[in-house]
């Protein structure tokens, strides 16, 4: 048994991807006999209904000086609760890091190539702060895990035990949607309006196929040009959206990843999708599914080009009767994932034992 302290820097509502992820990952290591207390750093302090049961400890960090104090006596509070290990979902630096127990294992998971995204979404100080103080976070880390085997190159140079684990999910959870009985092509989309997502190539998608239907989830469309033949929703739960994914023949995953200087993918909103039973759109390689499989559209050329198009749309004529089968995609159930993330910890923990 291992008692796990969870760390996790996210947006705490409401309940998106990530918290779904965070909670198949406490779940699991608990089925496995494990003792996990996550620690949420969080910009508004306000918890989702969905995290409330794994009763996390809640600290709120702004970009005001105070906030420092806060996170200080977080690493005081992970340290008195003595984890064997320190799992982080970790970006910026933060003063908690300093205090946390040093004979205990900081292992922290990589979700993207810090250095390039943060440029995009980040100011220009607190990219400059990103970088003066990374080496602080990333020379206290024992150990990496990696979403996407680029993301591995881009650690190994540490020389320190790394592991690359896709994304997955909870397969259990959901089911193969019946196949949709409307008669003209849906398409959906599930996320927010971040550079990466290529909400424009979307759009550009949509004027070119004027007969096909576009439901935007997590988009308020506000100040944009919206085609008419797209709906833009603003964000909603999965037990609101889930009638629009049963009307939908193929799913959109993000469009533009190359903003973030990502050669391969390894999304969230890709494995809800396929549990759904969604064929899906994507202009990069997935990282367990980097041989090309039927159901995944991957563009061979520039996104928003008539030599795409014309591929693309034979993808969505050849699903529009049909569902993704399960059995074609259960290596990506969080149960396995999780199993090779907890025989990781336990490698990471060997020198310490």
């Amino acid at each position: 048994m291992m008692k796990i302290a969870y760390v996790a820097h996210m947006n705490t509502s409401p309940e998106d991807g990530v918290v779904k992820k965070v909670i198949d990952h406490v779940r699991q290591w608990e089925k496995a006999g494990h003792v996990v207390q996550l620690f949420l750093v969080s910009r508004t302090g306000v918890v989702c209904d969905a995290l409330k049961p794994l009763n996390p400890r809640v600290y709120i960090s702004t970009r005001h000086y105070h906030a420092l104090g806060r996170l200080t006596i977080m690493g005081m509070h992970i340290s008195q609760w003595r984890p064997d290990i320190v799992y982080g979902r970790v970006g910026m630096f933060l003063p908690y890091m300093l205090f946390l127990p040093r004979k205990t294992p900081f292992v922290i998971e990589v979700n993207g190539n810090q250095l390039v995204e943060y440029k995009v979404t980040e100011t220009q100080r607190a990219y400059a702060y990103f970088v003066r103080t990374r080496n602080l976070m990333l020379r206290r880390a024992a150990g990496f895990v990696c979403v996407a085997h680029y993301l591995d190159d881009l650690y190994r140079p540490y020389q320190k035990p790394t592991v690359v684990i896709s994304n997955g999910i909870d397969l259990a959870k959901y089911q193969v949607l019946p196949v949709s009985s409307e008669t003209k092509p849906h398409l959906i989309y599930v996320g927010s309006h971040q550079a990466w997502q290529g909400i424009e190539q979307m759009f550009a998608l949509a004027r070119r196929f004027p007969d096909w239907h576009f439901d935007l989830v997590g988009i308020n469309g506000e100040g944009l040009e919206i085609p008419p033949n797209v709906i833009c929703y603003g964000f909603k739960p999965f037990k609101e959206y889930v009638s629009l994914m049963a009307r939908a023949h193929v799913a959109i995953g993000a469009l533009a990843t190359s903003v973030r200087g990502t050669p391969e993918s390894s999304l969230l909103k890709v494995r809800e999708y396929l549990a759904n039973g969604l064929p899906i759109i994507l202009p990069a390689p997935d990282t367990d599914f980097i041989e090309p499989v039927s159901f995944i559209y991957k563009s061979s050329s520039e996104f928003n080009s008539e030599d795409n198009y014309v591929g693309l749309s034979n993808f969505v004529q050849v699903w529009m009767g049909q569902r993704v089968p399960r059995e074609s995609i259960m290596h990506i159930d969080a149960g396995k994932k999780e199993a090779s993330r907890l025989a990781f910890f336990e490698q990471v923990l060997r020198p310490a034992l």
